[in-house]
């Protein structure tokens, strides 16, 4: 049978390391929760953690592993890659919150705390949605960092803009570009 596809090479002076293991948690999907270089050299990798013991088939299902549960997760590394520093692992979203929890946080802004300028690569950006994707009660949240993702604004809600349902998803970009397209100054106050 003939392949349909070219077989995909190796990449050429890769080197591979684990950012991160644990033999009872689930913990994977850097592209949804995010992958920066950020000015200083460093690299910050998201990922989602679950507790799962691996006892059989159904525990890792994906819809066991993508509705609701577990927690995102960042780390960081000063050796582009080389190594990750459990030091800096820091917890940044509970998969469970609810609109309501985020909510009595604050405003649905982020207008108190002054405007982030997503031209800045220090400029971080996580969103997602709750309780859960491409649901008829979907609403997005949104986590913003200035400071490279060393401290993480309190998450908001995105205006629903008369949609009944809003899924957010991953890591945005934070360019001046993507401000533009959704209609955003390079200077925006949330």
């Amino acid at each position: 049978m003939a392949q349909r596809f070219e077989r995909p090479r190796p990449a050429r002076n890769a080197i591979h390391s684990v950012v991160y293991r644990h033999d009872s948690e689930f913990c994977g999907w850097p592209f949804y929760c995010g992958l920066w270089k950020l000015p200083d050299g460093d690299l910050l990798a998201g990922f989602k953690r679950i507790q799962n013991a691996y006892g059989s088939a159904a525990e890792v299902s994906h819809l066991k592993l993508t509705v609701g549960r577990g927690d995102l997760y960042l780390i960081r590394s000063k050796d582009n890659g080389r190594s990750w520093d459990p030091r800096t692992f820091l917890h940044v979203w509970r998969l469970g919150t609810t609109k309501e929890e985020i909510a009595a946080l604050g405003p649905e802004s982020y207008a108190p705390e002054g405007p982030l300028d997503f031209t800045d690569r220090n400029v971080l950006v996580m969103s997602g949605t709750t309780p859960a994707f491409l649901k008829p009660d979907s609403r997005s949240w949104l986590r913003a960092s200035s400071d490279g993702g060393r401290t993480w604004r309190r998450p908001i809600l995105l205006p629903m803009c008369g949609l009944g349902s809003l899924t957010g998803h991953g890591s945005p970009c934070s360019l001046s570009l993507a401000s533009r397209a959704i209609g955003l100054p390079a200077v925006a106050s949330g």
